[in-house]
């Protein structure tokens, strides 16, 4: 357990499939971790608190190096005495199309959106570069060096997107299958927070690509 300044226990509430269970302590989370009922994206939150975050940033439950190394009493409530999650059911691949299928038509419009923040700054970049290449301007004319710059920005905005992007996808994901609906622009903004984190990421991929492409797969 975890308590706080006031020697007082952490519990915890976790949402599943829209419905609430707990209050329960760090313990008891960490044996419905250790059966399947409880999964990063979870929400969650403390039981004095109406703030809701996600179970991954619970500490001490996924990250298992944030808890502190004193040795503390243990609880004295057990798992039978608050309601467990039910345990994730298998799924089969038909089931798991579908519910893809399902996730897909009910968010179309804001993956489109999304999809569109990069798609077009990129497309604008293009059609920019073709006009500055098959143009009779001479480069010093201030039209063709307006367009590079405009062709340029657009490049920028197009790579800085790509993690809201792929952020964005996942929120607006998880929210569906949920059973809840989140609005484009909200689900824009928390896609924001996450932008350091997916940008690093996303580095981290493409030089660990670049690398390989440029030393073989051996």
């Amino acid at each position: 357990m975890i308590p706080d300044d006031q020697g007082v226990t952490e519990e915890w509430i976790l949402r599943v499939d829209g419905r609430d269970y707990g209050p329960a302590n760090i313990e008891t989370l960490r044996e419905w971790k250790a059966e399947g009922r409880v999964l990063p994206a979870n929400e969650a939150r403390r039981a004095d608190a109406e703030l809701w975050s996600l179970a991954a940033e619970i500490p001490g439950l996924f990250n298992v190096e944030a808890l502190p190394t004193v040795s503390v009493p243990r609880l004295t409530h057990s798992t039978s005495s608050v309601q467990a999650p039910p345990p994730l059911a298998p799924r089969g691949l038909g089931q798991i199309l579908a519910d893809t299928f399902r996730i897909y038509v009910r968010g179309f419009l804001q993956f489109l959106s999304l999809a569109l923040l990069v798609f077009l700054p990129s497309v604008c970049a293009q059609l920019t570069a073709m006009w500055m290449q098959t143009g009779k301007a001479s480069d010093a004319d201030p039209r063709v060096l307006a367009a590079g710059g405009f062709a340029f920005l657009m490049f920028i905005f197009s790579m800085a997107m790509w993690p809201v992007y792929i952020a964005g996808i996942q929120i607006i994901t998880t929210e569906i299958a949920a059973g809840r609906r989140i609005g484009f622009f909200t689900a824009l903004n928390e896609a924001v927070r996450f932008w350091p984190r997916v940008a690093a990421l996303c580095v981290f991929v493409f030089v660990v690509f670049a690398l390989l492409t440029l030393f073989g797969w051996e």
